[in-house]
């Protein structure tokens, strides 16, 4: 990983604490690529909760339809 990728926003956040959670469709979700998400080269970098409310197939309408179900998270 660059210096400046180590000294972004993201990365700090990564190291921050805070709990993360993924919103999406398929490609969060990774269904079409054997269940692996797009996010999965960062989780060694990410020290802390990661969560996943993602299906693949779905579209906006469809999580604002499960909007009570995100869990509350930091990022």
């Amino acid at each position: 990983m660059t210096s400046n990728l180590k000294e972004s926003e993201p990365y700090r956040d990564m190291q921050s604490g805070k709990s993360f959670c993924f919103l999406g469709d398929s490609i969060t979700a990774g269904t079409e690529i054997d269940g692996i998400p797009w996010y999965q080269p960062l989780i060694p970098y990410i020290k802390v909760n990661i969560l996943n409310l993602s299906c693949g197939g779905w579209m906006v309408t469809h999580l604002i339809e499960e909007s009570d179900k995100i869990p509350v998270s930091d990022i």
